[in-house]
């Protein structure tokens, strides 16, 4: 919207050329009209007198000779005719004394060569003549004479249009000389200007050939001034910020990288499709250690446990995820050298054991990595094989083979690839991201996929990537999302901008750009609300590529998003390259930003240069009222409240089983985890039973729902479904009996339905509404008329927690 307002400021604007170009020339234009305009009414003004003293002359010599033949008739029309034949009169009338030999000769004909408007124009008024006809001193009669104006005009018009041509030549020569001078005397001005728009775009050049004008050359050395201190800003931000990345990404006591590097360096594997085997450490009976010897004894033991890692980590790279787990990365597609290199770990562990008089020190386990996999997969294949080697026995490892991978690629090619080709896969908006101000306004939400395999499971977004880049079906599945997206903000009248995730491949593809051009132009009107987002270890794959695209989007509107930002993928040095609107930091930056303060300085840090580029800045997963007030506090542009979960779409049992561990992952207070997993899948249930389709009476498990927290720590519950008259009127009684009970009385009614049987789970609209109703403290419901027979139904449960402890 801003870039839009900017726009349309532009184009009601004009250049300072263009305005000098137009005053002068209009003022010189004037000028020379006018000019003109007085040497026309100049000459007209003296040939009208001429032909006035012209015709006065005249006459004396007409009267004579009318004189001369006056008492003859016919003698007398035969000079008059001859006088007005001569081409000097526009009109002869004379009048005789007795009224017999009147006559009168005049030119009516129009003036040959003259156009009429140009005769209006002129408009040559020109006074007539008359004389006394004497005989002797006899008065025979008096004679009237008119002059020939068309000789005037004729004139008039022929200078008229040679002064038409000097004044359209004298313009054109004007014109020319003026756009030449101007174009040399704000040649600095155009230098400044381009100067002023290369440091907002994050260049900061300076003006070289500073201008001879006094003014302007003292303007263009301030702006050089300002142009190198931002520079320099900014590489000092830089420098801090490198360093602020370092001491973040490290362990403080051993030195080794941290886990959330460890998830870096697995995403730029996944990119690259590199071969490696993945390593988890774990220190045996570590809290026995830490319990029996002092803080000195257990940090120096860690300190040489890690030196150990690092030593026989020469192909790859170990990490401290914490406490007494380590993992290890080693970049080797030989079995055996892996094989070697491992057995050589473990002996050096089992020495420095010795050193410490510890005889159980570490079991190793070792797992492929796999590329159509995920890192929280992997990470788990990778334990699997810890808990081998704890059978094999004491300080011993164990080795996944690569033929263990558990998925079958040409069963995965087979499910996936139909699923794109059908689009049979469902379009979810979550990770809302709020405005900083008090009114926390919805800026963006993220376009979510899931799909289910063959056995109704859900496919971990990773894997579905993976495969569908494998297999060349990514940008097909791109193509897909990004229709489905349009189609939604139509359908909705969403106003707010959705991110799309667009893949590395999609991103290099030549046609799909060109598709995205074609599409952007074909939904102009919702282009501007369309932000698509690409990761920051997603672009380094093809920088080049990543920059057309970006220049492609904002050509037609749309904006671009840079996720999941860490300056290990792109330098912060080049982001004013890209042009970026957006960039959201990975989660691992705000994780405790309360109270860590080196987080705090970075975050600070990024904002400031942001904001001298014209980037916002998004951060992702804020906890609580507290996060989100320091985010603010720290220049942060917009954020999203950890969702705990929310769904659109079709239910089936796996989203069921997906939504169950969602909320377990995100609700730490047993209790309330388990009122609000009961309450989530008694109303899944009965979406799955009862939903309908709204144009027809077929069962459609389709619907929303979505679990939220407020600062008080009160749990919302909210789910909405489309259900036919026949069930609303099932439901309905249920619901208002409910409302009616106090809570005890809710309790009583439950036991007495358990008994009898009446009501049951299995087929929606049963027991289920009882047993949300005895475990929450507040049920809402209505029912909005949608058609003759459908209705949309919406659910409203409220969960307190006595205890509010953090979830």
């Amino acid at each position: 919207m801003e870039k839009t307002r900017i726009r349309n400021e532009k184009e009601k604007t004009m250049t300072l050329f263009k305005q000098m170009a137009i005053a002068i020339s209009i003022m010189i234009i004037i000028l020379l009209a006018f000019v003109i305009a007085i040497n026309y009414q100049a000459s007209k003004r003296d040939m009208i007198e001429n032909l006035y003293e012209t015709t006065v002359n005249n006459i004396s010599t007409l009267s004579t000779k009318l004189a001369e033949s006056a008492h003859d008739n016919a003698l007398l029309v035969s000079t008059i005719d001859s006088e007005f034949d001569s081409g000097y009169y526009m009109m002869i009338d004379y009048k005789s004394n007795d009224g017999k030999n009147d006559y009168l000769q005049e030119d009516k004909d129009p003036v040959k060569g003259v156009p009429s408007w140009f005769i209006k124009f002129s408009n040559v008024q020109l006074n007539s003549v008359s004389a006394d006809v004497l005989s002797g001193w006899d008065m025979m009669g008096v004679v009237t004479v008119s002059g020939d104006t068309g000789v005037v005009y004729k004139s008039l018009y022929k200078m008229f249009l040679n002064m038409s041509y000097l004044f359209v030549c004298s313009v054109l020569i004007f014109l020319m000389v003026l756009n030449i001078l101007l174009r040399f005397v704000l040649k600095p001005l155009k230098d400044i200007e381009v100067l002023s728009k290369n440091i907002s775009l994050g260049k900061f050049e300076t003006i070289t050939n500073l201008p001879s004008t006094l003014e302007l050359k003292n303007v263009s050395i301030s702006m050089n001034d300002m142009s190198l201190k931002i520079k320099n800003m900014i590489s000092s931000l830089n420098n801090n910020l490198e360093k602020m990345t370092a001491e973040l990404s490290r362990d403080d006591l051993t030195g080794l990288e941290q886990e959330q590097t460890f998830n870096t360096d697995m995403k730029m594997m996944f990119i690259k499709k590199q071969e490696a085997y993945v390593v988890s450490v774990k220190i045996s009976n570590f809290g026995e250690i830490a319990k029996n010897n002092t803080n000195k004894y257990v940090n120096r033991f860690l300190k040489e446990f890690a030196n150990v890692l690092n030593e026989n980590s020469e192909n790859g790279t170990a990490y401290r995820f914490y406490g007494s787990v380590f993992a290890m990365i080693i970049k080797t597609s030989d079995h055996d050298a892996l094989t070697a290199t491992i057995e050589t770990l473990k002996e050096s562990l089992i020495e420095l054991g010795d050193e410490y008089g510890i005889s159980k020190i570490a079991n190793i386990g070792v797992t492929p990595f796999n590329l159509i996999s995920t890192t929280e997969s992997i990470l788990e294949f990778a334990n699997i094989a810890y808990n081998k080697s704890l059978e094999i026995g004491v300080n011993e490892f164990y080795i996944r083979d690569k033929n263990d991978l558990a998925a079958d690629m040409l069963v995965w090619k087979k499910q996936i690839c139909n699923i794109i080709d059908n689009s049979t896969f469902n379009v979810s908006y979550n990770n809302q991201v709020l405005s900083m101000d008090g009114e926390q306004k919805l800026l963006i939400e993220e376009a979510f996929t899931s799909s289910t395999d063959d056995n109704n499971k859900t496919i971990a977004i990773g894997t579905f990537i993976s495969v569908a880049e494998r297999y060349n079906k990514i940008v097909d599945f791109d193509k897909a999302v990004v229709k489905q997206v349009i189609k939604s903000i139509k359908e909705s009248s969403k106003v707010n901008g959705v991110m799309i995730n667009i893949a590395p491949d999609s991103l290099v593809d030549t046609h799909f750009k060109e598709w995205v051009e074609e599409i952007l132009i074909e939904n102009k009107e919702i282009a501007s609300q369309l932000i698509f987002s690409m990761t920051a270890y997603g672009c380094v794959k093809n920088i080049d590529a990543f920059k057309e695209f970006i220049t492609t989007l904002h050509k037609h509107g749309a904006k671009i998003i840079l996720k999941r930002f860490e300056t290990k993928f792109i330098s912060l040095d080049s982001l004013k390259e890209f042009n970026l609107d957006y960039i959201k930091l990975a989660k691992e930056h705000t994780l405790d930003i309360t109270t860590d303060k080196s987080k705090q300085s970075f975050i600070e840090s990024i904002c400031e240069l942001s904001k001298l580029l014209n980037i916002k800045v998004f951060t992702e997963n804020v906890n609580d009222e507290e996060e989100f007030e320091k985010l603010k506090e720290l220049g942060v542009h917009g954020a999203s409240i950890k969702d705990i979960l929310k769904y659109d779409g079709v239910v089936t049992q796996a989203i069921v089983t997906y939504c169950m561990d969602q909320i377990e992952d995100s609700i730490v207070n047993m209790s309330i985890m388990t009122k609000v997993n009961t309450i989530v899948v008694e109303i899944l249930q009965n979406m799955i039973n009862y939903g309908k389709d709204l144009d027809t009476d077929e069962l459609n498990s389709q619907g929303s729902i979505e679990v939220i927290k407020d600062q008080d720590l009160i749990f919302y519950i909210q789910s909405s479904n489309i259900l036919n008259t026949q069930d609303k009127e099932k439901i309905e009684p249920k619901l208002q009996e409910l409302q009616s009970l106090d809570s005890a009385a809710i309790r009583k009614r439950y036991r007495e339905l358990r008994k009898s049987g009446e009501n049951t789970h299995d087929k929606g609209g049963g027991i289920g509404f009882y047993e949300i109703a005895k475990i929450s403290s507040k049920l809402e419901y209505s029912f909005e008329k949608l058609n003759a027979d459908k209705y949309n139904f919406t659910l409203k449960v409220r969960v307190e927690s006595k205890k509010k402890k953090s979830a």
